[in-house]
């Protein structure tokens, strides 16, 4: 099932314009700051019913190729939802962010990862 959610999630990046792999880079924070933490990569409870990461961050990878070679000639459409994107990205989605009860260090790796999401424009 996580399976199938992770792929599907990748195919709407693809859909809505952002670069669908990036999608990985998520995981490969998250192992990273497990490890950082003392885990073995997937400590949380949450992981315990997901795939671990490594598994994740190879299929999100696959997937993202294919759905990436799917965005051809979509530049233009693309480099039209970016620019809203990015306008958003400024105001409003990262002061959420920032102000939300963030105990979660997922929240600060999201943070990170926002200014390079949207697929390029050419």
């Amino acid at each position: 099932m996580e399976r199938e959610a992770d792929k599907i999630g990748v195919e709407l990046m693809g859909r809505a314009c952002f670069d669908p792999l990036s999608a990985s880079s998520v995981f490969v924070r998250m192992e990273e700051d497990d490890k950082k933490k003392g885990g073995g990569g997937s400590s949380s409870s949450y992981l315990s019913t997901h795939p671990g990461h490594g598994e994740r961050v190879g299929n999100l990878r696959k997937w993202g190729r294919e759905v990436k070679g799917k965005m051809k000639g979509r530049e233009g459409e693309c480099a039209e939802i970016n620019r809203r994107w990015e306008e958003m990205r400024r105001g409003k989605v990262r002061r959420r962010l920032k102000r939300s009860d963030s105990n979660s260090s997922y929240i600060s790796i999201l943070l990170t990862i926002l200014p390079h999401s949207p697929h390029p424009s050419g």
